[in-house]
């Protein structure tokens, strides 16, 4: 119960502050952003701007709290689907080099010409010499 009241706090805190900052930019910049998402774009700075200052423990409470939001649930999606494309691209090179160097080796063994195997896997000579080394090793 303890936890939960210390999560309403730091939330109650933390929407203060955001508070404090809106209130803070209208008044400073009333007449020269007019703009809501310009508005909501510099609080998104100074509230970036006041990672530097904040220290590992409020870090940790804020992460608590954002987990709860619909802006951090959306970030974490985002991320994620992120993350998930670059695996498949990264392991979609890998199969690729993978199967060039499995060509390669398989060219090698049929005592085909080195320039016939750059040609046809796309491979340096350095890369298919150092194979060529592997297999006498």
């Amino acid at each position: 119960m303890n936890h939960f009241f210390k999560l309403i706090r730091i939330r109650f805190n933390l929407y203060v502050n955001y508070i404090i900052v809106r209130v803070f930019l209208i008044k400073k910049f009333r007449n020269k952003v007019e703009d809501k998402n310009e508005q909501f774009f510099l609080i998104g700075c100074l509230v970036g701007i006041s990672d530097k200052f904040i220290d590992e423990e409020y870090v940790r409470k804020m992460m608590e709290v954002l987990r709860m939001t619909r802006v951090m649930q959306a970030l974490y999606k985002e991320f994620k689907e992120e993350g998930i494309e670059e695996g498949i691209e990264k392991g979609i090179e890998k199969g690729i080099e993978k199967n060039r160097m499995e060509m390669a080796h398989k060219m090698l063994e049929d005592k085909v010409d080195i320039n016939l195997i750059v040609k046809y896997t796309g491979l340096m000579i350095e890369e298919i010499k150092e194979l060529m080394k592997k297999d006498r090793d």
